[in-house]
Parts: C-alpha cells; structure tokens; sequence
C-alpha cells in the first residue's frame, strides 16, 4: 500500500491484500496493475503476466509503436542507429523518445547510449513476433543479421541470419570472418 500511496493511489486493505496475493509483492506486477488503475479506476486480477502486459502496456500502443517495439524485440538492448535501420524511416528517433517517456519498460542508457526492454516485456513481444507471419519474422531477423554483418559483429549475424534460414548469409558471414571468431575449440 505505501509504494500505491506515494503514487497518489489509497487502496482499502481488502484491494491491498488481494493484490498483494495476485503479484506476491512483484515490484513489475504492482507497476502494471497501477497503470490499468490509472486509466480505468479499478484493476483486474490476472492470473497471467502477459495477459497483464498486453492489457496494460501493449494495448494502449498505436499500430505504429507497436510494429516499431515488435521489430526491436529481437535485440537484447539496441543503439538509436540500429533502431533506424531497422524500421527504415526517418521518424525513428522521435518512436525512441516516446516509448521511453510514457513507457517503464524500455530504459535508454546515456552511458552506452543503448536501449534496453525489460525482459518481461520483450518476452511478451517475441511471442507477439511468433504470431506473425513467418515472412516477416524471416524478414526482421535477416534485417538483424544484415546490421551484424555490416557492423562487423559476424558471429551475431550468423546468429539471426540463421534464425531466418538464410543459410547463403551465414555462409558470407563466416567468409566475411575470415575464421576470426573460430578457436581450436
């Protein structure tokens, strides 16, 4: 109840108990469950934390974050040049600042000047990513790998270029290496 109430929120104690049960004191969990109290002046219990995400995070998205946070999901964290190439259009960067100024879940790092998407949310993304169609997940981890290749990372290239079954692309990767990355193990 204390963290609800420094963020403008009193729950009765029957609300507290029961959400306490619902997230187990879940820091994550609290945070989801106080957006939908935000917008809608009351939460639901879920038993699941991406149906959770979707409801309260993924939904309230336009089309085109939502494409944008799909595509991106297939990194761990991810450079404002990376994020560029991979959507191809110019309005990227303006995406970035706003997803990281109404969204908890993906953090820019000024040290690295790298973003990064809790693991949580980009778990849920990837399942999103799963659902599409299979030409376009081929077509966004083939994009990866084309960013590894060109930026000399060849061992993550043939990483992605293999999630895609672009077997030619790995080929060129380790060509492109020239066995760099190989070790008598």
């Amino acid at each position: 109840t204390g963290y609800y109430r420094v963020c403008g929120i009193n729950l009765k104690s029957a609300e507290a108990e029961q959400l306490y049960d619902v997230t187990g004191g879940w820091i994550s969990a609290l945070y989801l469950f106080m957006i939908e109290y935000n917008a809608e002046g009351s939460y639901s219990p879920v038993k699941n934390i991406y149906t959770l995400i979707e409801k309260a995070v993924y939904v309230p998205l336009s089309d085109e974050m939502k494409d944008f946070v799909i595509i991106m999901c297939v990194f761990e964290s991810f450079t404002s040049e990376q994020a560029v190439y991979m959507r191809g259009k110019e309005n990227t960067g303006q995406l970035l600042k706003e997803l990281t100024g109404k969204n908890a879940f993906v953090k820019y790092d000024g040290k690295l000047k790298t973003y990064h998407m809790h693991k949580i949310f980009c778990d849920f993304l990837q399942e999103e990513l799963n659902r599409k169609d299979i030409s376009r997940r081929q077509g966004i981890y083939q994009k990866a790998g084309h960013w590894y290749l060109k930026t000399g990372n060849y061992i993550i290239a043939r990483h992605y270029f293999y999630q895609c079954g672009d077997f030619d692309n790995v080929l060129l990767a380790l060509e492109e290496d020239r066995s760099n990355s190989f070790t008598n193990e």
